[in-house]
């Protein structure tokens, strides 16, 4: 499976807090905002920048030193978790 984020979809940085925002006026699933960690902000500028899932995998190996079975797990679980709510679309690889 690979992750899209949905278009309006945007990370942000407010006085030291990691959020995502929905942009888009009607929003389809789920709240506008969601906290997530740094790690979390940056799996999803990886995503957004390019939704390759064999890329997204490979960045965060080299960025965080981690190996491949986490970095899949990582991008597996997060990627879930943003299309359930909203921020991003599940499409079969």
């Amino acid at each position: 499976m690979i992750y899209i984020i949905a278009k309006g979809a945007v990370a942000v940085t407010v006085c030291g807090e990691h959020l995502l925002v929905k942009t888009d006026k009607n929003p389809s699933v789920g709240c506008n905002i969601r906290q997530v960690n740094e790690e979390a902000k940056t799996l999803f500028l990886f995503m957004q920048e390019n939704p390759d899932r064999e890329d997204v995998i490979r960045r965060l190996t080299e960025h965080y030193g981690i190996d491949e079975k986490t970095a899949e797990s990582a991008y597996d679980g997060f990627g879930a978790q943003l299309a359930t709510e909203g921020f991003a679309e599940g499409r079969d690889a």
